[in-house]
This record gives C-alpha cells, structure tokens and sequence, in this order.
C-alpha cells in the first residue's frame, strides 16, 4: 500500500514513446474519442462551449487561460466556478472511463497528447501558458507539456494533481497530492524530493487536506482553487517556482512532514 503512489503509474512509459497502433488499436482510439465527445455534448448544452475536443468554461475572462486534463466533464465544471469568471478554463478528458486496461492506456497516451496539442495550436498559435491535470489526467498534462517545450521554445507552468511524474520535465512544475491519500508518495518510506532533484527543474510540491476522490468537493475545492491561482501568479511574476512546499496563504491545518 505504501508504494502505491510510484506504482500506480507504471504504465506510462518513462520516455515520450509512440506505438504503432494497428489498424483494430485504431478504430478503438476513435471510439474513445466519440465516447469522450458524446459525454461532452451533455455537459455543454448546460454550461460553457465546445471547441474541438475541448470544453471552454469561462471564455469571456480576461485572463490568460489554464489548459486541464480532467477524468470527467463535472470536474471541470465545477473548478470553473470556484476558479471565477474572469479566469478561462479549456478542459480535456483522459482516457479514463473509455478504455478497458492499461495497457491500451499506455500504447494510446502519446497519441492523445498530441492530438490535445494540435487542437491548442489549432486555438492559439503561442504555447500554453498553464497545463495541468489530475489523477490520469496528470501523465497527459505532462506530455503536452513537453511536447509544447520542444514546439514552441517555451516551457508553460505544470500543476500536477495525485501524480508521481514518470518524465523528466525541467520547466517549472507544482506536484499536489492529498494529506490523506495512499497515493501520496510522502506518506511512503521513499523520499519523493530527492528522487526529483536529479530528474526535474524547478519545482514545488503542495498538499490538500482531503482523500483520493475528494479534490472536486469542498473543502479539498477551496483549497485546490487558491493553490491553482497563487501558483499562476507567483509563475508570471518570476517565471518559475522555488523547490520548496508551496504553502497556500490560508492554508493551517496539519500536513505530511515535507523534507526540508
């Protein structure tokens, strides 16, 4: 149980590695896809507007949008609101819920980051500003994130939620975990911080005071929301974010001991 914050994401391969689908592997990307978008319908004949493959909630903010991976279509909207009217949100969905095992996860990840990618491009010519994703969402944002340093020269913010990056990202990156989650790696005899010191740039790690599941509803929301706009700005501000526990400004209640 105590390794299953590592474990857990075994099936991302460790490198961006492109499978050849075949042509069955095809039509059933396609499908997940058709699955994904139906879902979306649903969700935007009440609120927010499709734009491609992505849900656009709060479109008339004046502020620049957050790119986010989420598991379903009620996540998003749901931030959206905590988040405010003036702040964009462009919303994907992974792959869960659409496909059957893991391993067609694995030989189908790379595939949908790059697609979310191109549909980005197909928005706005310049690189996202703000990736982020949680739960399976997670290992998504981080491969439109390195895809979008490697295609535009500029490497975005990467907020992470619930996820142990398997990449070597060297962009700036905020890690979020639940204090009381078993898929927090620093609840685990393995320390997290050093491991990331000799495969990230910079980076900062934060918790929430909630269980797996829990992010989405308050209080774990409230929390969420002010980790995601105090990270944002301290990015624009100075372009980066210390190694350090990023510590939200309201936040007080207990967390996991962090290594100093």
């Amino acid at each position: 149980m105590a390794r299953d914050a590592y474990s857990r994401w075994n099936y991302i391969p460790a490198s961006l590695t492109f499978f050849d689908l075949t042509a069955d592997e095809w039509a059933q990307f396609h499908d997940a896809i058709s699955k994904i978008a139906k879902e979306r319908h649903r969700i935007e004949s009440v609120t927010g507007s499709a734009r491609g493959d992505f849900l656009l909630l709060n479109a008339e903010g004046t502020r620049p949008p957050i790119f986010w991976c989420f598991n379903n279509w009620a996540e998003p909207v749901l931030l959206a609101r905590k988040l405010g009217s003036d702040q964009p949100v462009v919303a994907m969905h992974s792959l869960n819920g659409v496909t059957e095992t893991r391993r067609t996860k694995t030989r189908f990840h790379e595939h949908l980051a790059v697609r979310y990618l191109n549909g980005m491009k197909a928005l706005d010519a310049t690189c996202p500003p703000v990736i982020g994703g949680n739960c399976q969402g997670a290992p998504v944002a981080e491969s439109i994130a390195l895809h979008a340093a490697e295609a535009f020269g500029i490497e975005p913010l990467l907020i992470t939620l619930e996820y142990v990056p398997r990449r070597q990202y060297r962009g700036p990156m905020l890690m979020l975990f639940g204090a009381k989650s078993r898929f927090n790696p620093f609840t685990t005899d393995i320390d997290p911080v050093a491991i990331w010191r000799s495969t990230l740039g910079g980076f900062a790690w934060g918790f929430i005071d909630a269980d797996h599941g829990q992010y989405f509803r308050e209080p774990g929301i409230d929390q969420l929301q002010r980790l995601i706009q105090e990270s944002v700005k301290a990015f624009r501000l100075s372009g980066g974010l210390p190694t350090a526990e990023f510590i939200c400004s309201e936040r007080t209640t207990d967390r996991p001991a962090s290594p100093s």
